[in-house]
């Protein structure tokens, strides 16, 4: 029995993209078609070749916490602002 293959749910792969046994991809990865993929990857990257490597890394945004302290220190900022 061979090794298994590990995918996140958010990767995704191109048509005719073969992964050998023992591979795991991270989050956020992209396969471009008829990529060879002969090795692990990690997150966010885009992957294409034979063999597959990486050609581009995928930039993440940071998630800004939503709260009123941040609120409030965006309006005393803005309003504070003399146009004069």
């Amino acid at each position: 029995m061979g090794k298994p293959i590990a995918l996140a749910r958010t990767s995704g792969q191109g048509g005719g993209v073969i992964v050998l046994p023992g591979v795991t991809l991270g989050d956020n990865v992209v396969a471009g078609a008829g990529a060879v993929i002969t090795k692990s990857f990690g997150d966010n990257v885009v992957l294409a070749g034979n063999p597959a490597r990486v050609i581009k890394e995928i930039p993440v945004k940071k998630k800004i916490k939503k709260n009123s302290e941040n609120a409030v220190l965006f309006a005393r900022d803005f309003f504070s602002f003399s146009f004069f």
